[in-house]
């Protein structure tokens, strides 16, 4: 979650079955670490929590999520992403795609060509005499 713009996310419960919570000041996340794909009613669960405590609700799920998940997912605006096994979000609906553009942009920053420094001006040339006298008795 943090590289999707909340950088105080947090793991706040974590179940031996492989689910997790994550919370952060705008945002909630349930991860699922099953290979089942995540029925609608989980998503539906998430989403009315999220709504609830008035926090961005996102799903993450390693077996992929049911198309009517993906159906509820788009008409309710939740982010879906489906987790690789090395650990890469990929989006899974319109909200987490519009989302990951949005964090993608946020790491770029605004785009804006540098003012060229102008180089130093080299030193003025010295004479034999003068350089002489500069290194001083020898």
């Amino acid at each position: 979650m943090r590289w999707l713009g909340w950088p105080d996310a947090e793991l706040v419960r974590s179940r031996r079955d492989g689910l997790l919570y994550l919370r952060a000041d705008r945002a909630f996340a349930q991860v699922r670490a099953e290979p089942m794909a995540v029925p609608v009613q989980i998503v539906r669960q998430v989403a009315e929590r999220g709504r609830s405590a008035g926090l961005q609700a996102i799903v993450f799920s390693w077996g992929g999520f049911t198309p009517k998940a993906k159906d509820f997912a788009r008409q309710a605006e939740i982010p879906l992403f489906r987790l690789s096994p090395t650990g890469e979000a990929h989006p899974r609906s319109a909200a987490a795609t519009a989302l990951m553009r949005a964090a993608e942009g946020a790491a770029l920053g605004p785009r804006t060509t540098p003012t060229p420094t102008p180089a130093p001006a080299p030193a003025p040339a010295r004479s034999r005499s003068e350089a002489h006298a500069a290194a001083g008795p020898t």
